[in-house]
């Protein structure tokens, strides 16, 4: 994959399609269409921004290694992974924003993930569905491993999954 390094501070991406099949480096890297968007492809961000009301779509796995924004407008993950993690430097990787005009849409199969530090301090996963806004809340015991974690909204929840996650058991209630 191409590495690209974005040179101007807070490029704003504004055509309907962007595909990351290696890295973007350097400053922040803004989706910010006046229509909706999609990010495809399998790669790496160094930070983004999504600053787009009607909203952006994931067409691949996505990771952000630094700082990962949510200032107006939803990502839809649909099938796909967006993880905001630097597996490298752990604690490096932040998650700013969320709120119910702008979340992570995480109903479809694919999962939010972030850093969760092992210092007992509550970490939000600002997800929900494209009609609800549905954080959730995490911590970990001080002095316990330090854990990325993934976060995801299904229909249903089962006693029992495969190792790819097909639901085997009975459905809980």
């Amino acid at each position: 994959g191409a590495v690209y390094h974005i040179g101007v501070p807070g490029l704003a991406f504004t055509h309907a399609a962007y595909s990351n099949n290696g890295s973007v480096t350097g400053y922040n890297f803004q989706l910010a269409g006046a229509s909706a968007q999609t990010l495809s492809g399998n790669g790496w961000i160094d930070s983004l921004q999504i600053n787009n009301t009607p909203g952006v779509s994931l067409g691949g796995n996505q990771t952000i290694g630094k700082n990962f924004a949510l200032s107006r407008g939803n990502l839809t993950l649909n099938t796909y992974n967006l993880v905001v993690s630097d597996s490298a430097i752990p604690g490096q990787a932040t998650l700013q924003g969320g709120s119910p005009t702008s979340y992570v849409i995480a109903d479809g199969g694919g999962f939010l993930a972030q850093e969760v530090p092992n210092t007992g301090s509550n970490v939000v996963f600002p997800i929900g569905t494209a009609n609800s806004y549905l954080p959730a809340t995490v911590s970990l015991a001080a002095g316990s491993p330090y854990y990325t974690l993934g976060a995801g909204l299904y229909d249903s929840v089962y006693s029992a999954y495969t190792s790819s996650d097909v639901p085997v058991g009975a459905a809980i209630a």
